[in-house]
């Protein structure tokens, strides 16, 4: 009887082994493709059309020769990171084909990424995504610095946008802008030349350039 029991069990184990290699063998593996589709970032115009970004190095060779920036240049890239213009522009060039397949061209492109009263921060979400996305670009270079750089960039901007958004509910914001401006107005008042005052002595000629006797 023992035996018969120790036999049934090792039946049903190697029965639910079996079960789930056929069930592991059984799951489709991921493609590449559709790992790199997962990956790819995205956002979301003023329209509410939704744009992917991706990057790759015929892409960041196009883009080099249109824009005269190479991304896998690490002064390219800070100014990159440093201009919005710049940063929507290589949005544009990714989302081109897309664009064309639409009828957009590049200013109705532009015009898609202003802010409106339904819908605000598109630009801001738009670099966001262009960054991320240079940095999985860069990481599967094995660009680990510029990786870094491009991460750094993303927690700065969200860390800004969260101190201004702070600063705006609390209404801290209209007074530094005010202290700002006021700042820009006594710069620009000392930079001017001083007024010709119409009561001065200084203002009145001579006799002697009159030529007056």
């Amino acid at each position: 009887m023992l035996f018969m029991s120790a036999t049934k069990c090792s039946l049903v184990v190697g029965k639910q082994r079996f079960r789930l290699l056929i069930e592991k063998r059984a799951k489709p593996n991921p493609s590449p493709r559709n790992e790199r589709a997962k990956r790819m970032k995205t956002f979301s115009d003023n329209k509410g059309e939704i744009w992917t970004l991706s990057l790759t190095l015929q892409r960041t060779r196009k883009m080099r020769d249109v824009l005269g920036l190479d991304l896998l240049n690490p002064n390219h890239f800070l100014q990159v990171l440093n201009s919005l213009t710049d940063r929507m522009a290589f949005c544009f060039l990714l989302c081109e084909e897309k664009a064309k397949q639409l009828g957009i061209d590049a200013d109705d492109y532009e015009e898609r990424l202003y802010d409106t009263p339904q819908r605000d921060g598109v630009s801001a979400e738009a670099s966001q995504a262009l960054i991320q996305e240079c940095e999985d670009f860069f990481l599967k270079l094995g660009q680990k610095a510029l990786a870094a750089i491009a991460r750094k960039s993303i927690e700065s901007m969200k860390s800004g946008k969260e101190r201004v958004d702070e600063l705006m509910k609390t209404g801290q914001f209209d007074s530094l802008l005010q202290k700002a401006q006021d700042e820009m107005n006594a710069m620009m008042d000392s930079q001017l030349p001083p007024s010709v005052g119409s009561g001065s002595s200084n203002s009145q000629p001579s006799q002697e350039s009159t030529g007056s006797t």
